[in-house]
């Protein structure tokens, strides 16, 4: 199943604090750094993109760090 398939994700909603990413970093090595999270966020103000790697454990923390609505899971997900 792809992470696709799991998270619901909102880019115009996205604000680049990068939360997400720093929780996933931490959550999975203790340390925050966000180029080594599993979630990859590329904003600008024109645009965002948000990408999950294979290494994504489907966790969730991203989305509970993520207070402007940009993750969510989808409806029937653990």
């Amino acid at each position: 199943m792809k992470h696709s398939d799991i998270f619901s994700v909102n880019p115009p909603s996205c604000v680049g604090c990068l939360l997400c990413q720093l929780a996933c970093t931490f959550n999975e090595t203790g340390n925050f750094v966000p180029s080594k999270a599993h979630i990859k966020i590329d904003w600008t103000p024109l645009e965002t993109k948000i990408e999950f790697d294979d290494n994504c454990t489907e966790c969730g923390v991203c989305i509970s760090y993520c207070f402007y609505d940009c993750l969510s899971r989808k409806e029937g997900e653990k």
